[in-house]
């Protein structure tokens, strides 16, 4: 059902020329697919922001790389969260992503576009 509606929001966004945000929580691999780009939230901030094809890539440059074969969505779901038997670590990745989208240029570029 997800995709379908994900799927018809896309068509949507491709044939009027709109943009379409949404929030969508635990995308199956081919819904994820679909979003062109990805705003990412870890405790208030900014973990990503930018192409959905190149958050992994990211998250890998910031020391976190995904299990081969692992659904995207759900890696960095998982890895930004808050697992309360291992907080210290969940908030030691959160701050190290976070700090690294910070210092990337796709940020900068991201601020300079709000001024």
């Amino acid at each position: 059902m997800a995709f379908t509606i994900v799927s018809a929001l896309k068509d949507l966004s491709v044939k009027h020329g709109k943009a379409v945000m949404t929030t969508i929580h635990q995308p199956s691999t081919d819904c994820f697919a679909l979003f062109d780009n990805l705003i990412v939230l870890a405790e208030g901030r900014m973990a990503y922001s930018g192409p959905t094809a190149n958050a992994l890539e990211f998250m890998a440059s910031a020391g976190y790389p995904s299990p081969a074969y692992y659904n995207p969505a759900e890696f960095l779901t998982c890895s930004l969260t808050i697992h309360p038997e291992e907080e210290e670590d969940s908030r030691e990745c959160i701050d190290n992503v976070c700090n690294a989208f910070e210092a990337s240029p796709q940020y900068e570029q991201l601020m300079v576009s709000c001024d």
